[in-house]
């Protein structure tokens, strides 16, 4: 448990939680273990069920064109979040394809906490919309993005918690 503290404590954004905050985020990780190379999500249509964050090994994250060929390819190495900006910002569906590489384990964090940790923690929830914002400056990038509609299960629906200031605090903690 403490080597997964001690992790987490050098992972952006997760180094922005208080350390209580993390001390509780241990305990809600699941171990995923990749043993050969394995498609995880395709994208515009994989539900993501957790916030992956990567252990050891890689993911290959890129998108298909219409000729299947893969297009902006990125590589996601020990450190690196996937499925933030997916679960925030596109109905849970997973923005692009992911390949997980053989010997890959990540830390699963269940997508209901990892949106209760963005609830409560503005700059920790502003790391994954401001990363979004960077990556859609990219035209390229901006024409795989399939616009969601009518804002349903979107972002973060306020709920009592984040609508009465007396009760904040506690929620929050």
């Amino acid at each position: 448990m403490d080597n997964r503290l001690e992790f987490l404590k050098t992972v952006t954004p997760f180094n922005l939680l208080p350390e209580d905050v993390l001390l509780g985020v241990v305990g809600l990780l699941q171990e995923v273990r990749y043993t050969k190379e394995t498609l995880i999500y395709q994208q515009d249509s994989s539900k993501l069920r957790s916030l992956d964050i990567i252990v050891a090994g890689a993911y290959e994250a890129f998108f298909y064109d219409s000729e299947q060929n893969k297009r902006l390819p990125e590589t996601l190495r020990a450190g690196a979040c996937y499925g933030g900006q997916s679960i925030l910002l596109n109905k849970k569906r997973s923005i692009r394809t992911v390949i997980a590489q053989k010997g890959t384990v990540v830390y699963a964090l269940p997508r209901r906490d990892f949106r209760a940790l963005c609830l409560a923690y503005p700059a920790f929830f502003h790391f994954f919309t401001a990363l979004y914002g960077e990556r859609m400056l990219n035209e390229e990038y901006a024409h795989f993005v399939k616009p969601t509609s009518g804002g349903k299960k979107t972002l973060l629906r306020p709920t009592r918690c984040t609508r009465a200031k007396s009760r904040r605090r506690r929620c929050a903690k």
